[in-house]
């Protein structure tokens, strides 16, 4: 019972207040508060027993706290000073709004330049001896060059590098080919002997040409001796009776051969 009187009180008094604050207050509004306070209080003090006073006591709380809630929600709409906000003028943005603005970077130029690069065949002026073994063609035809290397030539080849660096070994490469329809047909063999007359390399191969290559930019020939290994001549050695070329191991040059036509 106390506690109810001490609630209306609290709302009385605070209701009083807001009353007497500078922001104006509508005369509904404390019409309906006077109204409110005369006939509710009388009801709760005239109120012949507790359960009745209990009763009073709530409907006065009830309508106490909505005049209550309404003048404040007033009081502080009138009342409330306006603050400015002060914010950063936004940066305008030079960048596109939308995917669809971007603009693809073009560059012609540049597209041409990777076909070029992807097109660009290598420089063989630029090429190691290796590469340009690797990239000749093989002999095809029975052609005026390919008729200077039909023959037997044996020499001595000199190694000043690899497993048999300081050794002269003997050579023999033997070639004959002919010209058989579109292709050519025949046996190239080369043969390397130690210096006991040991055979330690064979190269020996039938029907077409697997072992001579031509390069014609560098107008070198190339007589592969076995599968990690070749002679490189000079196509014009050819024309004379000494035939000088140089021998190469696991694309390292080991050694220099000096042939003989026989």
């Amino acid at each position: 019972m106390k506690f109810a009187l001490g609630l209306i009180l609290g709302l009385l008094v605070a209701s009083a207040f807001f009353l007497t604050r500078p922001a104006p207050i509508p005369e509904k509004t404390k019409t309906e508060f006077m109204a409110l306070s005369e006939t509710e209080a009388r009801a709760f003090a005239e109120a012949p027993d507790e359960k009745t006073k209990l009763k009073a006591a709530e409907a006065l709380y009830g309508k106490m706290m909505v005049l209550f809630l309404a003048n404040l929600g007033l009081h502080l709409k009138e009342s409330t000073p306006v603050v400015a906000t002060l914010t950063a003028p936004e940066a305008e943005s030079k960048l596109p709004l939308e995917t669809k603005d971007l603009i693809p970077l073009q560059c012609p130029p540049c597209a041409e330049s990777a076909k070029a690069l992807a097109e660009k065949k290598p420089d063989p002026t630029k090429l190691t001896t290796p590469e340009k073994f690797r990239s000749a063609p093989y002999f095809l035809k029975m052609d005026e060059k390919m008729a200077k290397l039909n023959g037997v030539f044996a020499g001595k080849l000199s190694f000043f590098a690899g497993n048999r660096r300081g050794k002269i070994d003997s050579v023999i490469i033997d070639v004959n080919l002919l010209q058989k329809e579109e292709e050519l047909k025949g046996e190239i063999g080369v043969i390397l002997t130690d210096e006991n007359g040991k055979a330690y390399s064979r190269n020996r191969g039938k029907g077409g040409n697997k072992s001579i290559r031509y390069s014609d930019s560098e107008k070198s020939v190339f007589v592969e001796a076995s599968p990690n290994s070749f002679f490189s001549f000079r196509m014009q050695e050819f024309d004379r009776g000494t035939i000088r070329g140089e021998y190469y191991e696991d694309n390292a040059l080991v050694g220099k051969a000096i042939l003989y036509r026989q």
